[in-house]
C-alpha cells in the first residue's frame, strides 16, 4: 500500500482539499479525524469533531483507542486498499496515525501550501476560528446520522483538476461537539412547538392530545395523539403529517426523527 500525507495546521484547510489532493495522486481512501473514507463514503471510525473536548478529539484523531483502530485496520484490509491519503496537522501526527493502524512508511508528505493558496489558507482559518465550523470529506446524507444534532450541510464543489479533469464532489461542513463557541442544547418544549405548528396547519386535525418525545443514540422518536375532522382520508392525512414533522425537526434542528407514531383517537364533526 501506497501512503500518502496531507499535512497542515489545524484549520487550514486540509479536509476542504482532501479529495483534490486524492484524486491527484490517484487514492480512493482517506484517513481523516478518526474516520475511514472510501470512495466518498463513511466506511469505519469515530469522528473526532463528536468528542465532547479537545483532549479526547486528538486521542480519537490519532486512533489510540485500541477497538477503534482495530476497526478502521480490518476496513483496510477488507477493501483491500492500495493507497490512502491521511491527513493529519503535522509530519510527526501523521506518523503516529499510520502506527496506529500499521500502513508501513509514507510514500510521500504534502503540505497544504503546495495544493492552497495564502488567500485559501487565511479564509479556513477564519471559518474556523471565527465561526468554529470543520468540513468532513463525506457528502452530508453519508454521515447524518453520526452527526444528528450537531450543525451540519453540505458543500458542493466543482475543481479543475487540469486541462481535461475534474472533480465535482460534496462535502460536509459540521460544528463539533467540542467547538470553542460554546456547546448548544435544544430542549423538549422547542421540538414540540415545531411538531404543534406543523399539525396546526393541516385542517384535517381537529385537536392534539398530547406529544411524547425520547431521544436514543442520538435518534429521535415521537409520538403524537391526534382528533382528526369527521370525512377526511385518515391515512393519507397522517402520512402527510408525518413526513412534514421529519422534515420541519430534520432542517432547523439538525436531529434525525428515527420514528413518528401518530395515533388517530377520534374524529370531531
Amino acid at each position: 500500500m501506497k501512503v500518502y500525507a496531507l499535512v497542515g495546521p489545524s484549520g487550514s484547510g486540509k479536509s476542504y482539499k482532501a479529495l483534490i489532493v486524492a484524486k491527484m495522486i490517484d487514492a480512493n481512501a482517506i484517513i481523516d479525524d478518526g474516520i475511514l473514507v472510501y470512495n466518498s463514503k463513511l466506511i469505519a471510525g469515530k469522528s473526532a469533531k463528536k468528542e465532547p473536548t479537545y483532549l479526547a478529539s486528538i486521542r480519537r484523531a490519532l486512533f489510540m483507542e485500541d477497538d477503534h483502530a482495530n476497526e478502521v485496520k480490518e476496513a483496510i484490509k477488507r477493501l483491500n486498499i492500495d493507497k490512502i491519503l491521511i491527513l493529519a496537522t503535522s509530519k510527526q501526527m501523521a506518523q503516529k496515525i499510520v502506527q496506529r493502524l500499521e500502513l508501513g512508511r509514507i510514500e510521500k508528505f504534502i503540505d497544504i501550501r503546495e495544493v492552497s493558496t495564502d488567500s485559501e489558507i487565511k479564509k479556513a482559518m477564519i471559518t474556523r476560528n471565527k465561526e468554529g465550523k470543520h468540513v468532513v470529506p463525506v457528502p452530508t446524507f453519508e454521515i447524518k446520522k453520526d452527526f444528528s444534532g450537531l450543525l451540519i450541510y453540505p458543500l458542493r464543489l466543482f475543481k479543475r483538476i487540469n486541462l481535461n479533469d475534474y472533480i465535482i464532489a460534496e462535502k460536509t461542513i459540521v460544528r463539533p461537539t467540542f467547538s470553542y463557541l460554546g456547546e448548544y442544547t435544544i430542549s423538549e418544549n422547542v421540538l414540540i412547538a415545531y411538531i404543534k405548528n406543523v399539525l396546526k396547519k393541516n385542517p384535517n386535525i381537529a385537536r392534539i392530545l398530547s406529544i411524547n418525545l425520547a431521544i436514543r443514540n442520538n435518534l429521535l422518536y415521537i409520538k403524537v395523539e391526534l382528533i382528526l375532522k369527521f370525512g377526511c382520508n385518515i391515512k393519507l392525512v397522517l402520512e402527510k403529517a408525518q413526513k412534514e414533522i421529519k422534515e420541519e425537526i430534520e432542517y432547523y434542528t439538525s436531529i434525525n426523527v428515527e420514528y413518528i407514531h401518530l395515533i388517530a383517537k377520534g374524529v370531531q364533526v
